[in-house]
C-alpha cells in the first residue's frame, strides 16, 4: 500500500530538508516546486548605506559577488531564517525582528541608522519607512511561476494520490490552484 502523498512547492533549491522532514513523518513527499528563482544583475550603489535590510533569507544566498562589498555593514532582518542565512554569508546581524520588514526598519532607525540598503525579491511587502529613513530598495532575483508541474507530481495527483500540499505563501497556493 502507499503511502499518502505530500505535495511540497517550495522552489527546489529550497525544499530538501522540507522533503526529508515529511518523508521521516512518513509521507510521500513529492517536489513540486511552483516557482523558479532567477537572479537578476544588480549594482552596489554609489552612495554607501548604514546597514542592510534582509525580508528574504534567500537575498543573502542569491546576492551573488557583489554582496561581498557590503560584508562590512550590520545587517537587519526579518525572521530567524533570514539571520542564519545572513550569518552563514558572512555578515553580523545586528537585529532580527519576527514581524515585517517595516517593524525591523523602526528599529534601525532607533539604533541610528538613516541609510539602509534594502536587498530584495522582486515580489515583496511594502516598507512603511519613518520620517528621516531612507530605505533604498534593491531587487536582486525574481521568483517567476512555473509552467507545468513535475511529472511525478502530476502523476500523483491524476492518480488521486495526493491528500496535502504544502504552500508557503498566497502566491505560492494561487499559483498551485492554478496549475492543477
Amino acid at each position: 500500500m502507499s503511502r499518502p502523498a505530500l505535495l511540497v512547492t517550495r522552489p527546489e533549491a529550497e525544499q530538501a530538508r522540507t522533503l526529508a522532514a515529511a518523508q521521516s513523518a512518513g509521507f510521500d513527499a513529492i517536489s513540486a516546486p511552483v516557482l523558479h528563482i532567477r537572479p537578476l544583475d544588480w549594482a552596489v550603489p554609489a552612495d554607501r548605506p548604514d546597514a542592510l535590510l534582509l525580508t528574504s533569507a534567500r537575498a543573502a544566498a542569491i546576492a551573488g559577488l557583489q554582496i561581498a562589498q557590503l560584508r562590512d555593514l550590520p545587517v537587519y532582518a526579518v525572521g530567524a531564517n533570514t539571520a542564519a542565512a545572513a550569518t552563514a554569508a558572512g555578515f553580523r546581524v545586528a537585529e532580527t525582528g519576527d514581524s515585517d520588514g517595516s517593524a525591523i526598519a523602526a528599529v534601525a532607525a532607533a539604533d541610528g541608522r538613516r541609510r539602509l540598503l534594502h536587498l530584495a525579491g522582486l515580489a515583496t511587502a511594502p516598507i512603511d519607512v519613518q520620517p528621516g529613513l531612507d530605505v533604498r530598495r534593491i531587487v536582486i532575483y525574481a521568483a517567476d511561476p512555473v509552467d507545468r508541474l513535475p511529472e511525478p507530481a502530476e502523476q500523483s495527483l491524476r492518480e488521486g494520490r495526493v491528500f496535502a500540499a504544502l504552500a508557503f505563501s498566497v502566491r505560492s497556493a494561487q499559483i498551485l490552484r492554478r496549475l492543477v
